[in-house]
């Protein structure tokens, strides 16, 4: 079964330095969402089809995956560039994933709004 994911830019302000790019994953058990922080450099990487070594962040709710607003407490607002699924389980491990662009379905509509996000 294709496990849906997200791609989303976790907004605090302009030239903030926690400004990141959330990449999450709906877990094997359905139960919740992998999360793994990006930076534009990672982003960038994966977009360019060369692999990427990320380390996960913390789970969070299955609200995440199309929650797009304020996130409220001075925590910013995030903002969905990407809506996708992983087409293949094999370059992702449990302590570390190894993101290919191949083994996650892209579509041209949706590589071109990230690849805007990153020039901003």
């Amino acid at each position: 079964m294709k496990r849906q994911l997200t791609i989303s830019f976790h907004f605090y302000g302009a030239q903030h330095p926690n400004n990141h790019f959330d990449l999450f994953i709906v877990s094997h058990d359905n139960l919740y969402l992998e999360h793994y922080p990006l930076s534009k450099t990672e982003l960038r990487l994966l977009l360019s089809g060369k692999p990427v070594a990320i380390t996960p962040g913390h789970s969070h709710r299955l609200k995440y995956l199309n929650y797009s607003g304020s996130l409220g407490d001075n925590r910013g607002r995030v903002r969905i560039l990407l809506r996708s699924c992983i087409i293949s389980e094999q370059p992702f491990t449990r302590q570390k994933i190894i993101c290919h662009a191949d083994a996650i379905c892209f579509t041209t509509q949706c590589s071109n709004r990230l690849n805007s996000a990153i020039r901003q």
